[in-house]
């Protein structure tokens, strides 16, 4: 039993040893698979590398020189056959002027001839020939000196020397009391004609424009009573259409 014992021990010593040695080649080989692996793929990645960073071709310049080309000769112009000249006699003759030319004023004044004025403007001799009238009429006229007429029978302002005028103090028209109750006031322009003895006539009487009918009917009222200056015509007395307004106004 124990001589079994003892071989039993030394093949277990035998094989453990030959489970070690195949354990260590096994583990050689390997490094060596993987070590070839790893250079491989350095050397595929430093090619990799070179391609991609490869320098590019050089470009190929090509020069041309031209020779400038020489212009032909030119070619001298051909004379052209002259004629004779032929001249023809025309009589000379000046052009109207287009603006009539006027005579230039050599001498020009510049001073005024003398007056004398210590002179009457006029005199009696100028006057001496034709005819001449008067206000009071010609000697030898048909028509009447006394008296002026007018085919209306009396003349308007612009016709008389002197024009009717209201006799200072004479009493205008009144107001009316209705309106002066109420606050109203008016204007009238009345026409009317005064005779040769100052009147107002009253059926010439005539409202041209007024503001209410109550202060029409105060100035047609207030003319009877009223004195005028009658208008004049180389003094004599004449009968005058007259236009007067009449204000009412509240104080």
């Amino acid at each position: 039993m124990f001589t079994l014992l003892l071989e039993s021990r030394a093949t277990t010593v035998q094989n453990v040893r030959g489970q070690n040695g195949s354990r260590a080649g096994g583990t050689a080989i390997s490094m060596l698979v993987h070590g070839a692996v790893v250079l491989g793929l350095i050397a595929l990645t430093a090619t990799q590398r070179q391609a991609k960073f490869k320098a590019p071709a050089p470009e190929r310049i090509q020069m041309t020189v031209s020779t400038p080309k020489t212009p032909p000769p030119a070619t001298p112009p051909v004379a052209a056959a002259t004629l004779p000249r032929t001249s023809v006699a025309t009589p000379a003759t000046a052009a109207p002027p287009l603006v009539p030319v006027l005579p230039t004023v050599i001498d020009i004044p510049t001073s005024i001839p003398p007056i004398d004025l210590s002179r009457a403007p006029t005199s009696d001799a100028d006057f001496a020939s034709g005819r001449r009238g008067s206000p009071n009429g010609i000697h030898g006229g048909t028509g009447n000196a006394t008296t002026a007429t007018s085919p209306n029978g009396y003349f308007s302002e612009f016709q008389v020397e002197k024009p009717v005028v209201l006799v200072p103090g004479s009493k205008g028209p009144a107001f009316p009391e209705v309106l002066r109750y109420v606050g109203t006031q008016g204007m009238v322009l009345a026409q009317f004609v005064v005779d040769s003895t100052g009147r107002a006539l009253p059926e010439s009487f005539t409202a041209l424009q007024s503001d209410h009918p109550l202060f029409t009917a105060s100035v047609r009222a207030a003319l009877s009573r009223m004195r005028f200056v009658p208008a004049e015509i180389g003094g004599r007395k004449v009968a005058q259409l007259v236009q007067q307004p009449f204000q009412f106004t509240l104080h």
